[in-house]
This record gives structure tokens, sequence and C-alpha cells, in this order.
């Protein structure tokens, strides 16, 4: 590939705004060329991301003082779901909504006090020594199948954990009673 091939199929926009101060051009976003040829990551800041006013309105009435710090939106098992992180005010949270506004499930960041006996000590032993991290409490009202929502004749509760063992990171989800959560 001749030299400059590569950099005239990025190109898309330029820019002299790198972090580094050093002139350069922005050849595709988070891509700068610098002047003497290497590349270097540049700062850029990415479109924000809004909810549709009908969810906007389920998340503002079940937490009116949530601040969203994260969205994404996928697809599952048929059904568009907005999961959406947010901060409520000391809490870290976490909600899923369907894109019909059904609230599929809430989480919330715990301590390890606040988890149950019986799941504390499961999620303590699959870790086998690792390292526990955030610790959430998961309510689940709803699940997605076929494209529909489904009420659960009562709320599941599930406790996940992330765990660091060496180079490995996984999580655990645990039921109350300390039994393995179905997958």
């Amino acid at each position: 590939m001749p030299a400059g091939a590569f950099t005239d199929c990025l190109k898309t926009k330029e820019s002299s705004a790198l972090e580094s101060g050093v002139e350069a051009k922005l050849y595709a976003p988070g891509i700068g060329l610098l002047k003497d040829g290497g590349f270097e990551l540049a700062k850029v800041e990415q479109p924000k991301v809004e909810l549709p006013a009908a969810i906007d309105k389920v998340f503002r009435e079940a937490f009116p003082k949530g601040e969203i710090q994260k969205l994404d939106v996928d697809e599952e098992n048929g059904v568009t779901v907005y999961d959406i992180e947010f901060q409520n005010g000391e809490l870290e949270q976490e909600i899923d909504i369907a894109g019909d506004g059904t609230i599929l499930e809430v989480t919330l960041v715990v301590d390890a006090k606040a988890v149950p006996r019986p799941a504390m000590e499961a999620i303590e032993k699959a870790a086998g020594g690792g390292e526990i991290g955030r610790i959430e409490n998961i309510d689940i009202r709803y699940e997605t199948k076929d494209g529909k929502t489904v009420k659960f004749l009562k709320p599941v509760t599930h406790f996940a954990a992330e765990i660091t063992k060496g180079d490995r990171r996984f999580e655990v989800v645990v039921n109350p009673d300390g039994s393995k959560a179905k997958d």
C-alpha cells in the first residue's frame, strides 16, 4: 500500500486539537496523524445518546433524581432494551426498560454486608481466593421472550459479583439462598 493510501482512506475531517498540543490532523474518530507520520490517539467527544420520550418518562417517574451515567441499547429475544446505568443520590444503580416502557429489572450496587449470608458464602467459594469486586442486587420483574415481555409471578432476586483471580475476570450470579442462578 502506498505511504499515503492508508491515511487517505481514513480521512474524514481535519482537526488540530490533540490532547498533546502537537499539530496533527484527525483522520478517523480517535486517530490522529502527527506531522512526523506517527499516529496518536485523540480525544473525540462522542455524541450524546438520548432516551426516547416514553422511556425517559418511565425512568424519570421511577428515579426522579437519577443522573444517567451510561446508556446501552440492545435487542434481547426480539425486544429492544434500554440498559441505563445511573447515579441516584449516593447509590449506583442500573435499570433495564423494554421499548414498550416495561421495567424489566432494577439493579443496586451493594456492600458485601447487604448480601444474605448463604449468597455471600457462595460468592466467596466461587471466588476461590480471588478478589471480589462490585456486587449487585438484581431484582428481575419481567423476562423477554419471542419479542414480548413476560411478567414473573413474583420478582426474582439475584446477587452478581465481579471476581478477579490472577489475570482472569468473571462474574458469579447466585440466588439469595446461595444456589447458582439460572443463566
